[in-house]
């Protein structure tokens, strides 16, 4: 009989994954996109952590979270709070959902321990930008992003190292949220406002790296034009 901590057994990306939802509660906390809601995933063996605002906690979104998560890949094992929406989000996928009583402890913990990381870090994020709370969903993306390459979680090496990703990432290099900077527009409505004797950017505020499906950065940012700060306007990807 194997009696081994089940914990023990993930090896390798997507042996097991945990998901989990932090509903922010009240007018107050919703953010300038309107999200109220986030779904944290976490694969166990790599610590890869990453987290999806969205407006709703349904089974739409939690299913759409969880295929961008994984990307190409499907998960061995999904440990959930065993919520309707993320019952009805893996059974729509076909995905194996664990339910059974022995693991409900160690899973439940280490949720709960994921999705109190991602609050606590995107918290110190907006303090340390001096951005109001209405920002959290951008450094909510941000604080992720900036675990999965800066913590050294799985024996010295990141989460984003192990996943060993064509894409690499110069940690050392890594821009603060909120940090002002100055951008090359894209945008036609962006480029209206260079004037033609002030050179070719725009103040901006930092936002967050970009990621594609499975989590691997596309290799561009995204900008908050500085003009459009309180209105949110423009939210750019350069």
């Amino acid at each position: 009989m194997d009696n081994k901590d089940p914990w023990e057994q993930p090896k390798k990306w997507l042996d097991s994954i945990t998901a989990d939802h932090k509903i922010l509660a009240g007018e107050e906390s919703t953010s300038v996109e309107g999200d109220k809601v986030a779904c944290v995933i976490l694969d166990i063996a790599t610590r890869f952590l990453k987290a999806y605002p969205a407006k709703e906690k349904t089974a739409k979104e939690t299913k759409k979270a969880m295929q961008t998560f994984c990307g190409q890949g499907r998960p061995k094992r999904v440990y959930t709070d065993n919520s309707g929406e993320n019952i009805a989000a893996l059974e729509d996928l076909g995905w194996p959902h664990d339910t059974s009583q022995p693991h409900r402890p160690q899973t439940n913990g280490m949720a709960e321990r994921a999705v109190r990381l991602v609050k606590e870090g995107t918290s110190c994020c907006l303090e340390q930008s001096g951005l109001s709370e209405a920002w959290w969903n951008f450094a909510m993306k941000y604080f992720c992003f900036a675990h999965n390459v800066q913590d050294t979680v799985c024996g010295g090496r990141t989460p984003y190292d192990v996943r060993d990703f064509r894409k690499k990432f110069d940690s050392t290099k890594l821009i603060p949220f909120g940090a002002a900077v100055r951008y090359t527009p894209i945008a036609p409505q962006e480029k209206r406002r260079i004037h033609q004797f002030k050179g070719k950017t725009l103040p901006g505020i930092f936002s967050h790296y970009n990621t594609k499906q499975g989590g691997e950065w596309d290799g561009t940012v995204s900008i908050i034009d500085q003009e459009a700060l309180e209105t949110c306007d423009h939210v750019s990807e350069v």
